[in-house]
Order: structure tokens, then sequence, then C-alpha cells
């Protein structure tokens, strides 16, 4: 049965990311624990992304809050993405949000290794987490600068909803609040 579905594979020429999602993760990945030795090149990765939020991605990333936990996506051993699942924290009741509420943290994957499938792999991983924990409501915030434009409808895509939107003191940009409930 194995070696028909293999043939069928290569007579057809599917492409890759249907070959993970139906076979699983390309062997060169894999997802797990953020451990120390993947913070430097995680921090760098996302402040590339997030310039405007270096000072809390170090934080966050560097936490040892029992309730953050970061998983990574490595390929060949090296970091090239990362999620989290955290607390809002004091900083967002300055917009009415509650700071025990959980919140995705820090999502990106880096530029050659999007479109494949990980963002999907990654987000079940977090929301499986949240699950276990009895977490029922999942928030995660966006902006409105344009290159995180597509960060938006991705968490759309996975099921988030528009809930509100801010303008921040410190910031020059609005930031929108999503949500989702957990099943």
């Amino acid at each position: 049965m194995v070696q028909s579905i293999n043939a069928f594979v290569k007579r057809k020429q599917i492409s890759k990311r249907i070959h993970t999602i139906f076979f699983g993760m390309d062997r060169d990945y894999e997802i797990e624990t953020i451990q120390e030795s993947d913070i430097k090149e995680l921090i760098e990765q996302n402040c590339a992304i997030f310039p405007h939020l270096g000072k809390y991605i170090n934080d966050d990333l560097k936490s040892n809050d029992p309730d953050c936990t970061y998983f990574v996506l490595k390929h060949k051993g090296r970091p090239v993405g990362n999620i989290g699942l955290t607390k809002f924290g004091k900083d967002y009741e300055i917009i009415g949000m509650n700071a025990e509420d959980w919140v995705l943290g820090y999502f990106q994957i880096q530029p050659l290794h999007r479109g494949k499938g990980f963002g999907t792999l990654l987000m079940n991983k977090v929301e499986e987490l949240a699950r276990s924990k009895g977490i029922d409501k999942l928030w995660i915030d966006t902006t409105d600068r344009p290159q995180e434009a597509v960060a938006y409808k991705l968490y759309t895509k996975f099921g988030y909803a528009f809930n509100s939107s801010h303008s921040l003191p410190d910031f020059d940009y609005v930031i929108h609040i999503l949500v989702k409930e957990l099943k």
C-alpha cells in the first residue's frame, strides 16, 4: 500500500506542500519547545520582522514564566520559525485587555520556509497546548502596518475573528485584536 501511494505521488508530481500535509513533516524539519541555544537567532529573526518590538521580543523569548511556552520550527537543526502561548500581561491593560487572558506569542516563519504548511503545523501545536491547559479562548494581535497585512489574513484563515482596534500612545500604528473560541 505504501509503495503504491509513493508511486502515485511520484507519477502525479504532487506539490511538496500536499506531500508534507499528507505524509507529515519533511524529515529536515522539526517542531520542538524552544531551547536556550535557539533564543539568540530567534530574537534576530523576530526583530527583523517586528523591529518596533525588539525589547518585548527579547523579554518574551527569554521568559522563565511557567505560563509562557514557545515552540520553534527548525530546518536541519537551525531555527526558522516560532510561535508561543503566553498571557497578555499588564502592558495590554491600557487597551482594556485582561492581563491574564491567553494570547499567541510571536508567530513567524522565515520567508524561504513559508507556503509549505508549517504555519498550520505551528498553529495547531500551540492550539493543542492551549486546549490541554483548559483554555477555551485564545487571542492574537497584529497591527495595521503594511508588512503585517498578510498576518491578519492568515489569522482569519485559522478561525480568528476581529475583536477590536486600538491606537497605542507609544507607537505609530493601530493594533488589531483577534480572538478564537477553542473547541
